[in-house]
C-alpha cells in the first residue's frame, strides 16, 4: 500500500512541480523534479544552488521530510528558461529493488555514487557497478556494489 509521502511524490512527478525536500541525513534542501517512484526509491532531477541541472539521484522514500512545492520554483524555472536549461529525460533506471537500481543505473551511467549513510555517512563509493551481491536474509544484510572505487 503506498505511504502518504509516496503520494505526494506521485503528484509531484505527473504535475512536474518543482519541489523541494531535506533528508534526515543532511540539513541542506534538495530541489528539482520527481521524474520516477517506485516501491522504496524516487528518481529525481537535481536542481543546483546555482539554478543547473545537476545530475540525477535515487532518494529512499522513507528518508524524505519536509516535501512542498519549492517557493522559489517560478525564479528558478526562469532562470533555467534562459538559460536554455531543459528537465533532462528520464535515464533507464528501473525502481523496482535495489538490485534492480544500481545494475540499471551501472548501464545507464559510466559511474555511479552510493551513500550508505546509515554505516558511514562521510563515505561514498564512486566506480562502475559490476554486480550485486544478494546475500543476507530477508534483506537484513546490506548489499554491495562491486567494481572499481575512484
Amino acid at each position: 500500500m503506498p505511504t502518504k509521502r509516496t503520494a505526494e511524490l506521485v503528484d509531484a512527478m505527473r504535475r512536474r512541480q518543482f519541489i523541494r525536500f531535506s533528508r534526515r541525513f543532511e540539513s541542506s534542501k534538495i530541489r528539482g523534479y520527481v521524474l520516477d517512484v517506485g516501491p522504496q526509491f524516487f528518481l529525481f532531477a537535481l536542481v543546483s544552488d546555482r539554478i543547473w541541472f545537476d545530475g540525477f539521484e535515487c532518494f529512499r522514500i522513507n528518508d524524505v521530510k519536509n516535501l512542498r512545492p519549492d517557493p522559489y520554483a517560478p525564479f528558478a524555472e526562469a532562470a533555467l528558461k534562459k538559460r536554455g536549461e531543459r528537465r533532462p529525460k528520464n535515464p533507464r533506471v528501473s525502481l523496482a529493488n535495489i538490485e534492480d537500481l544500481l545494475l540499471s543505473a551501472g548501464k545507464a551511467f559510466p559511474l555511479v555514487t552510493i551513500h550508505r549513510e546509515q554505516v558511514d555517512p562521510d563515505v561514498c563509493w564512486i566506480g562502475r557497478v559490476q554486480g550485486v551481491n544478494r546475500g543476507g536474509a530477508a534483506g537484513n544484510k546490506p548489499r554491495r556494489c562491486l567494481g572499481r572505487h575512484a
